[in-house]
């Protein structure tokens, strides 16, 4: 099964309220302190969470690396009686049907029954820790899996993380944990991960971060829940919930000649915004969002709106669709809307709340507005309508931004809307006087204001 494969079948979301059991898993005594620090450390400290260690194999210091890993557990949260170890051979560990059959034992007799499992990737030039991938994989089939790289033996051209977890404050307990192992004192410098995690945390925007991938099993309970729980970029947390099957439609705002206010000065910031969306969702690899862009002149276009999640971008003077579709159904509260001739007095108009108008002054436009909507799609069940619209271009591009960098507000809001199933909208205020990142308003033609 490939990566990050999240249909609404295997993200669907358990109201038990029981904690997650999560399960971290290493090969050998040291293998979870070099992986998964930061999530261990994070974990011991959630009331939400369940937490078990795993050590899969002894060397000829058994005790001795024992008592090591129970120490370095400690220093990142953990209680000894919750780290466990099944003693296989080190070096020789296989995933065989004798190796699987003894973990799923040692896991029943100590009542684990894990919702989540962390463990090494394959992507790993040691059979250990290739062996280990395997062994967790075909012991739990029902879980979700997790899996991190140890340098040294990681290979990066097939190790492709998709989410990540900041490790910023927990590098000196992560220096800590892993001295606790005295043992592997001259072993462990050969294990450096600090270039890694930095290459990590620029991706988050921190200092340093941990790298997981993810495999979505069959049978895997509450798996979008967990994720939100440990992921710490908010735009991977925000699409899961508006695209789990990862697969947009996105019918983009169109400059068209009768539409004379719709100046390209005005057209060019929703065109920044919807290109940066777009290559955001495609990024990543297999955590990819599939996007199927469409005019909104096309049939489609309309199509798109009867087939799955789609996401609207402009106001109803440069999308049709949202004028003819989004306008009329009886589900939304807010639009935006405008006077004719000219496609004059733009402004936001709401049936339960405060609306807000452009305001154009001496042939400028001053004061822009818009609305970010999230609503259940009217034409396609169990999927959404997202419109990102402004009377301009300016307040689409905001709206638009929303989607790209969630502030924590908005997140929280579309995610508590998406699972309660009912819609959820922001109105957008832009003031390009007073944005100085804004680029001076555009002029209009006499008649068009």
């Amino acid at each position: 099964m490939s990566q990050l494969a999240m249909s609404e079948e295997r993200l669907a979301l358990d109201d038990a309220g029981d904690p997650f059991t999560v399960l971290v898993v290493g090969a050998h005594p040291d293998d979870i302190e070099l992986g998964a620090t930061a999530l261990v450390h994070r974990l011991a400290g959630d009331e939400r969470v369940d937490l078990w260690l795993l050590v899969l194999t002894d060397d000829d210091e058994g005790p001795v690396r024992r008592r090591e890993a129970i120490e370095g557990a400690r220093l990142l949260g953990v209680d000894e009686s919750r780290v466990v170890f099944a003693g296989f051979p080190d070096g020789r560990l296989q995933c065989s049907r004798d190796s699987v059959g003894a973990v799923r034992a040692l896991l029943q007799r100590h009542g684990i029954e894990p919702d989540v499992a962390v463990t090494h990737t394959r992507a790993d030039s040691h059979n250990d820790h290739r062996n280990a991938a395997e062994i967790v994989q075909s012991a739990l089939r029902g879980a979700l899996l997790l899996q991190y790289g140890v340098a040294g033996s990681l290979e990066h051209s097939d190790f492709h993380p998709t989410i990540f977890v900041d490790a910023s404050s927990t590098q000196e307990l992560r220096q800590q944990a892993l001295s606790a192992h005295v043992s592997q004192t001259e072993r462990l410098p050969r294990f450096d991960s600090s270039e890694i995690l930095a290459g990590y945390g620029h991706r988050l925007g921190v200092d340093v971060a941990e790298g997981y991938t993810v495999i979505v099993q069959r049978g895997a309970r509450r798996a979008r829940a967990f994720l939100d729980l440990i992921d710490d970029r908010p735009f991977e947390r925000l699409w899961r919930h508006l695209a789990p099957s990862r697969s947009v439609g996105l019918v983009y705002g169109l400059q068209t000649p009768e539409r004379r206010a719709y100046s390209a000065f005005d057209a060019d910031h929703e065109r920044r915004a919807t290109s940066a969306l777009v290559r955001r969702l495609r990024l990543d690899g297999e955590g990819a969002i599939e996007v199927l862009e469409h005019s909104p002149l096309e049939e489609a276009a309309v199509d798109a709106l009867h087939e799955g999640t789609v996401v609207l971008v402009g106001g109803p003077v440069s999308n049709r669709v949202v004028r003819d579709y989004f306008n009329r159904f009886t589900e939304v509260d807010g639009r935006v809307e405008y006077d004719m001739p000219g496609f004059t007095s733009r402004r936001v108009s709401r049936r339960h709340g405060p609306g807000d108008h452009t305001q154009i002054v001496d042939g400028r436009l001053v004061v822009d507005v818009g609305l970010l909507t999230v609503l259940p799609n009217p034409c396609c069940p169990g999927a959404l309508v997202i419109a990102a619209m402004g009377a301009f271009g300016p307040a689409t591009a905001r709206s638009v931004d929303l989607l790209i960098d969630p502030p924590d507000d908005v997140l929280a809001g579309v995610v508590a809307a998406v699972d309660e199933g009912r819609s959820w909208e922001r109105l957008v205020r832009v003031d390009l006087e007073r944005d100085a990142a804004t680029p001076p308003g555009p002029r209009f033609a006499s008649g068009d204001r």
